[in-house]
C-alpha cells in the first residue's frame, strides 16, 4: 500500500487538508480497521482527518505515533480501562493479573495508593509497575488523583510558595507517570483547587491558568498531556461544569492541555450527557465513566447508549476508564460487572 508518503504529508499540518485524504482514499485499499505503529517527528499531539468515508486518528504515545485508519460507519474502538484504588490493599501485581484476566485492557494509577510521595518511588519501582502491567497487556493509561497527597499543596493558594511547591510536584508526577509507561494525568484534586476564603474566582482562574502553561510545557517533553477534569458543585467550588473547564483550556492554550470528563460529574450539568461530549469533541482526551450512585457502569439508573453513540459521532478512540467512589459491593464485583455491562454497550452499537 502506498500511504506512506502521505502520512508524513499528514502529519506536517494541525489541520485537515481533504486532498491529502483523498489521495489516500483513492490509492489504498482499507480494511475495517487498521493500526500501524510508526516514528514521526514532533509536530503534533493528536489529530484526526476526515474524507468522505474515511477517517484517520493520530495520538502520540512519547515519539510514536498510533495511527488508526477505519471507514465512517465502522467506529473507533473504544478500550476499557479501570483505576487502582478500587482495590484497596491489593498488590499492584496482583490488581494487573485479576483486571487482565477479566479482559480490561488499561490501568490507571492513583499515586497515593503506591506512596505519599511519588519522589519516594525508585526507579526500579517505576519500572517494575510498568514492566508487570505490560507483562499482563495492560496499558498503563495513565495517572489521576494527583495531589491527594503529600499534605500542604493547592492549586489557586493565596500563598506563592504553596503554588511553587504545587507545580513542582506536577512536574515530579509527569516524571512518575512517563516512567510507568502513562501518558494521561487527569487533574480532578477537588479539595486541593477549592478557591479558599480571602481569594476571589477571578484570581484563583489565574493562579490556576499560570501552573497549567508550566506544567503542560513541562509534559511536552514528555509526550505527557494534563487533563482537566470538570466536578461536581458539591465536591468542589472550582470549575463545575464542562463549559467552563473549555474556557481554561482555551486560555492556558497549550497542545499539552486537554479536557477529562467523569460521567458522575457530568450528570450534576443537568445537560443530556452526548450534549456535552459533543461540545466537548475538540478537547476530549480521556473519560472516566461510573453511574449516578457512584458506582461502575450498569449499577444505577444511567442510560449509556446514546452517550456511547455521541463518542462514536466524535470519533473518540481513548479509554473509558472505570472509577468508581462507593466500593461497598467489594472490588471484584464492581470490575467484573462494570466491564460486563460496557462490552455489551460496545458490543451491541
Amino acid at each position: 500500500m502506498r500511504f506512506q508518503p502521505e502520512l508524513n504529508k499528514l502529519l506536517a499540518v494541525h489541520n485537515p487538508r481533504p486532498l491529502s485524504l483523498a489521495q489516500l482514499a483513492t490509492e489504498t485499499s482499507f480494511p475495517p480497521q487498521m493500526v500501524m505503529y510508526l516514528e514521526f517527528p514532533e509536530s503534533v499531539n493528536s489529530l484526526t482527518l476526515r474524507h468522505e468515508s474515511l477517517s484517520i486518528s493520530f495520538s502520540r504515545n512519547s515519539k510514536i505515533w498510533k495511527i488508526l485508519i477505519y471507514k465512517s460507519g465502522e467506529g473507533v474502538l473504544m478500550k476499557i480501562a479501570i483505576c487502582n484504588e478500587l482495590f484497596k490493599g491489593w498488590n499492584l501485581r496482583d490488581v494487573f493479573r485479576y483486571v487482565s484476566g477479566l479482559g480490561y485492557e488499561g490501568i490507571e494509577i492513583a499515586p497515593f495508593t503506591i506512596s505519599d510521595d511519588v519522589r519516594k518511588i525508585g526507579s526500579n519501582e517505576r519500572r517494575e509497575i510498568k514492566e508487570s502491567a505490560s507483562s499482563y497487556g495492560l496499558k498503563v493509561v495513565g495517572t489521576h488523583w494527583l495531589l491527594v497527597t503529600p499534605k500542604g499543596l493547592h492549586l489557586t493558594h493565596p500563598d506563592e510558595n504553596v503554588r511553587w511547591l504545587t507545580e513542582q510536584y506536577l512536574f515530579e508526577l509527569v516524571k512518575f507517570t512517563d516512567d510507568i509507561g502513562g501518558r494521561i494525568l487527569v487533574f480532578g484534586s477537588p479539595n486541593q483547587r477549592k478557591v479558599l476564603t480571602g481569594v476571589s474566582y477571578q484570581q484563583a482562574w489565574n493562579y490556576a491558568k499560570e501552573i497549567f502553561y508550566e506544567c503542560s510545557q513541562f509534559a511536552k517533553d514528555f509526550g505527557a498531556t494534563f487533563a482537566f477534569e470538570p466536578l461536581a458543585k458539591h465536591l468542589t467550588n472550582f470549575i463545575n461544569t464542562a463549559e467552563e473547564a473549555i474556557q481554561l483550556i482555551k486560555e492556558v492554550s497549550h497542545p499539552n492541555f486537554k479536557l477529562h470528563l467523569d460521567i458522575f460529574s457530568m450528570l450534576d450539568e443537568g445537560r443530556p450527557l452526548p450534549d456535552t461530549i459533543k461540545r466537548s469533541s475538540e478537547y476530549l482526551v480521556h473519560l472516566h465513566i461510573n453511574d449516578d450512585n457512584g458506582l461502575g457502569p450498569g449499577f444505577g439508573n444511567v442510560d449509556y447508549r446514546p452517550m456511547i453513540k455521541a463518542l462514536e459521532e466524535i470519533n473518540y478512540g481513548g479509554f473509558l476508564s472505570v472509577e468508581v467512589f462507593d466500593f461497598s459491593p467489594g472490588p471484584e464485583r464492581i470490575a467484573t460487572v462494570s466491564l460486563e455491562n460496557l462490552k455489551k454497550l460496545l458490543q451491541s452499537k
